[in-house]
């Protein structure tokens, strides 16, 4: 019994001992979320240490059985920041996009390699235009972070056809 008993008494405490314990008496620094609204370019909020960034999808004209969906019922790209215990910044959220928008959305946030997308799907039945909804999660430096949220951004909606600077 013994033999078992060691190997795995030392496997708990090379696992426990491997990880970053938490010091409750320890208290991490406040991290300044206005960053983030900086790079995106609008006010989030925070609630529960979760800070929420929704943008909704106005310009989209979307009709399910012939009847006008407003933007309010949920056509919007939402985006949680939440700090890891590890210290850094994570983000888990979705891009709502039109069909034809996707794919750049999906070039531009893992330009980065620090945003994976999860999953993609249509988000109602019969829609037009096809509204997608794009999932994904991330971690690593909260602006840099917003950066490549900034980028998808730039592949929906009035910002799609606005004109780019030369470079």
């Amino acid at each position: 019994m013994r033999r078992t008993f060691f190997p795995m008494a030392l496997l708990l405490l090379t696992s426990v001992s491997g990880t970053r314990a938490e010091d409750p008496s320890i208290t991490p620094a406040p991290y300044d979320w206005s960053q983030l609204d900086h790079v995106i370019g609008t006010r989030g909020e925070l609630k529960d240490d979760v800070y929420t960034l929704t943008l909704p999808r106005g310009d989209l004209n979307v009709a399910v059985d012939g009847m006008d969906v407003p933007a309010a019922a949920g056509i919007a790209s939402v985006f949680h920041f939440f700090r890891c215990p590890c210290g850094r910044i994570r983000v888990v959220g979705q891009f709502v996009c039109a069909e034809w928008e996707s794919n750049d959305v999906i070039d531009a946030i893992r330009q980065g390699d620090m945003i994976a997308v999860a999953s993609m799907s249509p988000m109602f039945v019969a829609a037009k235009p096809q509204v997608m909804v794009l999932r994904f999660q991330g971690e690593g430096d909260g602006p840099a972070l917003a950066q490549l949220l900034k980028a998808g951004l730039g592949w929906i909606g009035p910002a799609r056809s606005a004109t780019q600077p030369i470079k």
